[in-house]
């Protein structure tokens, strides 16, 4: 069964993942970085993997793009939950794509290991991800093959709304799409909670 925790910042739902370790006895994550190697800004990621270390998580830092795939398959084969970073989505799903992972991935999240993401981890997790646009820069992404995310949710996850400097990016992305995809927007404080094929929001 699936079980996901997504969310647009992880600093900001500390009590929420909290819980969501604790019912599902995590005790190590592996650590995926790799959507912020294009960013500037990524004290987020820091703050995340302090964030787990707190909770008394290990965390084991993975980057997909300095790795080989049968190096990655082997940590995820071993992970006892599996975390991806904020920071470029469509170079994030790039990476996935050339290291032929998103099947085997998906697969072994549906088979019970922990999702948990933010931002960019989370927006990937939708069925496609060309909505994103709006926010990410996909020139950042020049080998993307199809925007297709991993599918393991059905809706469309905003993140970051109302929250700066992501105000007019994440509204314009609300404006164009609410009417034809099942967005889901949220703040810098609230997350999905994923368990199956029943999801609900929590917010701090």
């Amino acid at each position: 069964m699936k079980n996901l925790f997504l969310t647009s910042y992880l600093a900001g739902v500390k009590h929420s993942l909290a819980d969501f370790i604790q019912k599902h006895q995590i005790g190590q994550v592996l650590f995926i970085t790799t959507a912020g190697n294009v960013e500037e800004y990524t004290d987020y990621i820091d703050e995340g993997r302090e964030l787990f270390q707190s909770l008394g998580i290990v965390v084991e830092d993975c980057d997909i793009a300095k790795l080989g795939a049968v190096a990655i398959r082997s940590r995820l084969d071993q992970a006892q939950a599996v975390y991806f970073s904020g920071g470029n989505s469509f170079y994030l799903l790039q990476e996935l794509q050339k290291k032929v992972l998103l099947k085997s991935l998906k697969e072994r999240v549906e088979n019970g290991l922990p999702y948990l993401a933010e931002s960019a981890g989370a927006i990937i997790a939708s069925p496609n991800i060309a909505y994103s646009q709006l926010m990410d820069e996909r020139e950042k992404a020049p080998h993307l093959a199809n925007d297709f995310g991993l599918k393991l949710v059905d809706f469309y996850i905003v993140p970051h709304v109302g929250e700066f400097p992501f105000e007019e990016s994440a509204q314009a992305i609300l404006d164009q799409y609410q009417e034809n995809l099942a967005i889901l927007p949220l703040n810098n404080a609230q997350a999905v909670v994923v368990e199956g094929n029943r999801y609900q929001i929590v917010e701090e």
